[in-house]
């Protein structure tokens, strides 16, 4: 009560200007006060708020970097497309393959090449085409046989030359003999589809 009355008579001896000030400052202290009471929970919603919009934010971003590998691998998916359809023309079916060896035979008589062996070879089957290898051993001039084997590349199958190996050069003759391998291929058909039933799992009695 003591402490009371000295602070009251410290007001009453204060001018008329200093009293003036100091109800100013109280209610500026009293305003400031009652805004950090009211507007606390409003900053608090907003520190919340603006922690969802940035945690949006970021699941936008992944979004659209989503998007953007989706649209990446659809891109890639049909040039990948656009490869496989011109390898399947390139490669030939398997009723194809007596037709395509025709076809190398009449390149070879046409040459005047005298074939001493044709040797087809087993298939061998890789992940998604099969090699057919054909031994071929051929009798002619350098001009014959190079010119043979230009047009072979030429096909529009898939022809490969491996161990090719040429002979001595009869100069009575001017002919050679050529040893070599020529391998196509040709798309292995996709696997069945498996046939076994999928077993649900039951309820347990």
């Amino acid at each position: 009560m003591t402490q009371f009355s000295s602070i009251t008579d410290r007001i009453t001896q204060l001018t008329f200007l200093q009293k003036i000030l100091l109800a100013i400052a109280g209610m500026v202290f009293l305003g400031a006060l009652l805004s950090f009471v009211l507007l606390l929970p409003r900053w608090n919603e907003s520190k919340e708020l603006r922690a969802d919009i940035d945690r949006e934010k970021i699941k936008l971003v992944q979004i659209i970097q989503t998007r953007s590998q989706i649209s990446r691998f659809k891109k890639e998916l049909a040039e990948m497309d656009v490869l496989y359809k011109q390898l399947v023309v390139m490669l030939p079916e398997a009723k194809e393959i007596p037709h395509l060896l025709k076809n190398v035979a009449n390149i070879g008589q046409q040459l005047g090449l005298e074939f001493l062996l044709v040797k087809p070879g087993l298939e061998d089957p890789k992940e998604y085409v099969a090699e057919i290898p054909l031994t071929l051993h051929l009798k002619g001039s350098y001009h014959q046989i190079g010119v043979f084997f230009d047009q072979i590349r030429r096909l529009p199958r898939i022809i490969n030359i491996k161990q090719l190996e040429l002979g001595t050069f009869d100069e009575k003759t001017t002919q050679i003999i050529a040893r070599c391998q020529m391998v196509t291929f040709r798309i292995l058909p996709p696997p069945p589809p498996s046939s076994t039933p999928i077993r649900k799992a039951g309820k347990k009695k």
